[in-house]
């Protein structure tokens, strides 16, 4: 498969200091790391041997969908499922908002609830800065998806902190699973439904 590029500017991006100085910064671009597009149902979508020579990280999710019983959705790192996952943020559904918090989790929390039940269709953004470091880990995303458990549209967001211990290690493999632990989400057969992990040098 070859490398999808997204330009972010076609001949650069000048920066300047108000004095007829400029820096150019060049040409940013996101490319296309890997691509999970199954329409079979399962309960993990795992995205591994990501590599080390990006930034930053961003992972779409566009149309996975619930096919069985309700469930929630989860997002480990490095395969890891202890208690090292902190959140917070808040979520909009019909005229309604809240916020919530989670200081020692066993994920980062895609779902507010598991409130996916057949027929929604999930959507998100998850950008990661900085993933190759060592150090704790910090992401932010954006998830969208109808809820016909609660027959409501849910808007969430959300920023995160992840803490492995002492190695901190980089991020390697990120892993979507469904809470309920059965076969409960495939992404859509449609033009444009994917699970795509990106990265930016």
């Amino acid at each position: 498969m070859g490398i999808a590029q997204i330009p972010l500017a076609s001949s650069g991006i000048t920066v300047s200091d108000g004095n007829n100085a400029g820096w150019n910064l060049g040409e940013a671009q996101w490319e296309q790391i890997s691509e999970y597009t199954s329409t079979s149902s399962v309960s993990t979508i795992t995205l591994s041997s990501i590599p080390q020579t990006y930034r930053s990280l961003c992972l779409t999710i566009s149309g996975l969908e619930c096919v069985t019983s309700s469930t929630g959705l989860g997002l480990r790192i490095n395969s890891d499922s202890n208690s090292n996952y902190m959140f917070g943020g808040f979520q909009g559904y019909g005229t309604q908002t809240n916020t919530y918090q989670s200081n020692s989790n066993t994920n980062f929390r895609m779902t507010t609830y598991d409130d996916m039940g057949i027929g929604t269709i999930f959507n998100a953004v998850v950008f990661f800065p900085n993933y190759n470091a060592t150090g704790v880990k910090f992401c932010n995303y954006v998830t969208n998806y109808n809820s016909p458990v609660g027959t409501q549209l849910r808007d969430v967001m959300q920023r995160a902190t992840y803490r492995s211990g002492a190695s901190q290690s980089a991020i390697s493999t990120l892993t979507i699973y469904t809470s309920s632990g059965a076969n409960n989400i495939k992404v859509q057969a449609m033009a444009n439904s994917a699970v795509t992990l990106w990265g930016i040098k």
